[in-house]
């Protein structure tokens, strides 16, 4: 494992999801950098910076973060500390395009820009390669981050209210844009397919 780099994203899912494809232990950036401590006065947890010397390390010298669009200003900053110290360097996995970090109100912030990475060293990919490039989804995004909301959804198909139930039962995929509506739209298919157990 002297090659394999520290792998960690944002949440605990991801982190998950990078073992289960490489077959290397991947952790969230939390676990790895900080502890945590709950006040005994409060409940509440508080997360502290770890010692460096309880930091896990790995020869390879290099710490890769998936999800990194998800990366707050406090997190990313101790998370670029934290290599500067150990003297690894950092690759960003993600895309600018989707899950920025939680901020206050109003906020903005990405890690995803050239700004906050020394001259030579940023690549962006654009190009889609691993997906078919005629996916509606796919046509359907790029259109939408281009700015171009119309040519984004003017080759979907439209659905009258009346036929909604009906494509609903015979979709394969229904792609939401927010959790609430996911469970909604679950809740829906599942009382048209009179599906009532757990599964």
């Amino acid at each position: 494992t002297d090659g394999v780099p520290i792998l960690l994203s944002p949440t605990g899912k991801a982190a998950y999801r990078i073992t289960e494809i490489t077959g290397y232990a991947a952790s969230t950036i939390h676990r790895w950098i900080y502890e945590a401590k709950k006040d005994k006065s409060t409940g509440l947890s508080t997360f502290t910076r770890k010692d460096i010397n309880e930091i896990f390390k790995r020869d390879c010298g290099l710490v890769v973060i998936d999800e990194a669009s998800m990366l707050g200003p406090d997190v990313w900053n101790d998370l670029h500390e934290t290599a500067k110290i150990l003297g690894y360097s950092i690759l960003l996995v993600g895309d600018g395009g989707q899950l920025p970090p939680v901020l206050a109100k109003g906020e903005t912030y990405t890690v995803m820009e050239p700004e906050f990475v020394p001259a030579g060293n940023w690549i962006q990919l654009t190009e889609i390669l691993r997906q078919a490039q005629e996916s509606p989804i796919i046509r359907i995004t790029m259109a939408l981050r281009s700015g171009d909301a119309y040519e984004g959804v003017s080759d979907l198909d439209v659905v009258m209210p009346e036929d909604l139930d009906q494509e609903l039962v015979a979709a394969d995929m229904i792609v939401c844009r927010s959790n609430k509506m996911r469970h909604a739209l679950n809740a829906r298919v599942r009382a048209l397919k009179k599906i009532e157990g757990p599964l």
